[in-house]
């Protein structure tokens, strides 16, 4: 049970430990392995039972955890910056930016790690100790019986904090001048570590920050070291005895010697040898100390201003927007986010926009990121100018989306000291949202370095109508939805999800009558489409769609609504992707041959593509040429064979050595034409439309830019041709989304 207990503190304090306590636990398991099978089985059941307990305990984080990730991917990003999160091996051995003698402030050094102009690729945390290494190295070298477990633990996951690659004094890259040009090497080189070995482990991968595993690093060498302190003190104590028995050897001749003198002098003594074994002691406790100073430690104004306790004093459920504004998660900010702000909220218990989040899903940040105010107020922070558009949208869609999240107070914070780049930037961007968002002219509540304007939201209008596909409807979309586009001849988005979000506004009391015009996506034996809708986790109703575009209406019952931001969750049977279930057009025209793989062309005034093939395989075989681009396949397996490209903008003998290629193709063979450039056709002779003509190609059709997919020896090849742009692709639908349904016009009425 105790260790039970331990492991749930330590999961609650950081779920990552658990991974620490997983190798922890096998090395020191197997480190004992000479056991017999019966205390195997014991220990083995031991772990089983503490694994079980440890759920339990666990449990009340552990199933929202669950929850969560069964529901959104949480997935690392690539190697989530492990390069940039690991310790160096010279900063092993370097003082911490804590430390009154390195020569270092530690807001400056956060700076040039930010900025990438620190000693080393993050602040150096990992700082071993010159005592501490001291003392651990005597420990394992006078104690190896009882420390070499813990020795090999150190030096496991010393090697761990050193990350994927090596790095030393912030190089990861490391030249080899001639050493390796005798085998034709020549790059940069680098040295894989074992912490690249963890990064293809499930669940251990989440690990993203290699110098954490410091954690049982000074663990281990705590061990160590009290291993060569207990050396010491035992090493004392036998000289002590030496010392003690000595003394009393020449206490007793010397008590003879003097017995005639006054029984006074006969007990006085020295200052004995144990003060002076303090000293050595003294210096060594000094040393370990040293290494552990952080003089004067940073700290963080904790108190909450006044203004917040004025916000918790209103009974009203609302939102707040703070300056500055920023979302930040373990792998980037979107703005100047300031976690300071996150924890007045344990005050004011009030929603807001922006804050910290170990991990979110990246449609979290995708979503801020697509509307224009939250886009302008994050460049200015970021010193960046936003554009003309992005200004006059913000300003166009402020008051909508203050109603939209309920926000009720703008909260601007004046900038901390050497807080950048928002000590920069507040200015502007407190000028900037004082101008895009409506507010009352004078702060409600303030506090030094704080105030609070009542924000001024309009009305919902009365019936609201949101138009998906339009750029406006961006903010009312939550996951599972595409971007805005046409879909049958309707601006709409396609929910590409088994669920999708939508955020409607609601103000004031009543039912509503929401009317949702969509379409499913149909095709050949489609089974029937059903939709179920939620309002804050509220069952509405069940649907089963028609093809086509159709109204459905519903009643959200008034029980079920709430003030601001609620949640209307459509939930579908089915999804297909169009490439797998739409059928596929592999036919050449009329010219009664297939292709025996997707071809897309695409011809344009200062481009020509050819590509074969779809997705990662996918191959260009376009010369890129102005003029004329000619690429030839071999009918049955689509085998590229040639490619030419001939600048016949120029001059006529382009033409001529066109019309010569074109002649010398063998019949049956597959031709891809395309152009670049919207003259290419200036030095067509008639040979040259002779040849075209065999493939059933005339001027009359060919009005650059165009592409053709052609045979040889066979008329009727396919054809596109446009001002804009010349696409033409057979094969299947390049179109893997995952569909279920297009939404167009949404209607909320009281």
């Amino acid at each position: 049970m105790p260790a039970a207990l331990f492991a749930t503190l330590c999961l609650l304090a950081e779920m990552i430990f658990g991974v620490f306590l997983l190798f922890l636990g096998l090395i020191l398991l197997f480190h004992h392995r000479r056991h017999t099978l019966k205390q195997w089985l014991r220990i083995i059941g031991r772990l089983i039972l503490l694994a079980i307990m440890t759920a339990l305990l666990w449990s009340p984080a552990l199933i929202p955890i669950g929850r969560a990730f069964m529901q959104e991917s949480f997935d690392l990003q690539g190697w989530g910056e492990s390069l940039g999160l690991s310790a160096d091996l010279i900063g092993w051995f370097t003082l911490s930016p804590l430390h009154p003698m390195s020569g270092q402030d530690w807001v400056s050094n956060l700076r040039q790690v930010q900025e990438k102009t620190a000693p080393f690729s993050d602040v150096n945390t990992v700082f071993l100790g010159y005592g501490i290494v001291t003392l651990a190295l005597l420990g394992a070298l006078t104690q190896w019986r009882k420390s070499n477990m813990w020795l090999t633990v150190s030096v496991i996951f010393a090697l761990f904090t050193l990350g994927p690659l090596l790095q030393i004094n912030g190089q990861y890259l490391f030249p080899m001048d001639n050493l390796l040009r005798e085998q034709g090497i020549t790059q940069d080189v680098t040295f894989p570590m074992p912490f690249m070995i963890l990064h293809y482990l499930p669940i251990i991968r989440a690990n993203r920050a290699p110098a954490r595993f410091a954690v049982i690093l000074t663990l281990a060498l705590a061990i160590l070291a009290a291993h060569g302190a207990a050396y010491l003190l035992n090493l004392n104590a036998k000289r002590g005895e030496k010392l003690n028995a000595n003394k009393d050897e020449k206490n007793e001749t010397r008590e003879k010697n003097l017995s005639h003198l006054s029984p006074l002098t006969s007990h006085f003594s020295p200052l004995t040898s144990y003060s002076l074994l303090l000293i050595p002691y003294s210096l060594l406790l000094t040393f370990v100390l040293f290494d552990q100073l952080a003089i004067p430690l940073p700290l963080t104004d904790n108190r909450v201003p006044q203004l917040y306790y004025d916000l918790a004093a209103e009974p009203d459920e609302y939102a707040i927007m703070q300056l500055p504004l920023g979302w930040r998660n373990s792998f980037g900010t979107l703005g100047a986010e300031q976690t300071q702000l996150q924890y007045y909220q344990h005050i004011h218990h009030k929603a807001m926009l922006g804050g910290n989040i170990s991990r979110a899903p990246a449609f979290k940040f995708d979503y801020y990121r697509n509307i224009p105010l939250f886009m302008a107020l994050t460049e200015t922070e970021f010193y960046r100018q936003p554009d003309d558009l992005t200004l006059n949208r913000a300003r166009e869609q402020a008051g909508a989306l203050m109603r939209l999240y309920n926000v009720k107070y703008l909260v601007i914070h004046d900038p901390l000291p050497q807080r950048k780049p928002y000590e920069d930037t507040f200015t502007a961007t407190q000028s900037l949202a004082l101008d895009i968002i409506p507010h009352a002219p004078q702060p409600v509540y303030q506090s030094p370095g704080v105030r609070a304007y009542l924000v001024q939201a309009p009305d919902l209008p009365d019936p609201f109508i949101l138009d998906l596909g339009d750029w406006t409807s961006d903010p009312y979309r939550g996951a599972g939805w595409a971007g805005n586009e046409t879909i049958f001849a309707a601006t709409a988005n396609w929910i590409t999800a088994p669920q999708a979000e939508l955020f409607i506004p609601v103000q004031g009391e009543g039912n509503r009558q929401l009317s949702l015009s969509i379409a499913p996506f149909s095709y050949p034996n489609a089974p029937p489409q059903q939709l179920t809708m939620w309002l804050n986790d509220t069952n509405l109703n069940q649907t089963t769609l028609n093809d086509g575009w159709q109204t459905i209406t519903v009643t959200l019952p008034a029980p079920s609504l709430q003030q601001g931001l609620n949640r209307l969750k459509l939930s579908f049977s089915h999804t297909a992707q169009p490439r797998q279930v739409i059928p596929a057009n592999f036919a050449i025209g009329q010219t009664g041959f297939n292709i025996p793989l997707d071809i897309e062309l695409n011809s344009g005034a200062d481009f020509a593509y050819m590509t074969l093939g779809f997705g990662a395989e996918a191959t260009d075989v376009s010369t890129h040429r102005r003029g004329m681009n000619v690429a030839i396949l071999q009918p049955d397996t689509g085998e590229f064979l040639d490619k030419r490209g001939f600048d016949t903008v120029a001059n006529e003998f382009e033409a001529e050595a066109l019309t010569k290629y074109l002649g010398q193709i063998k019949t049956g063979q597959i031709i891809l034409l395309t152009t670049q450039g919207m003259e290419a056709t200036t030095y067509f002779n008639s040979d040259t439309w002779a040849v075209l003509a065999e493939l059933g190609l005339n001027q009359a059709n060919l009005t650059p830019p165009f592409s053709v997919i052609a045979v040889k020896g066979m008329t009727g090849a396919a054809i596109a041709s446009g001002e804009n742009g010349a696409y033409l692709r057979l094969g299947r639908l390049p179109d893997t989304r995952s569909l279920a349904a297009a939404v167009d016009k949404i209607g909320i009425r009281n």
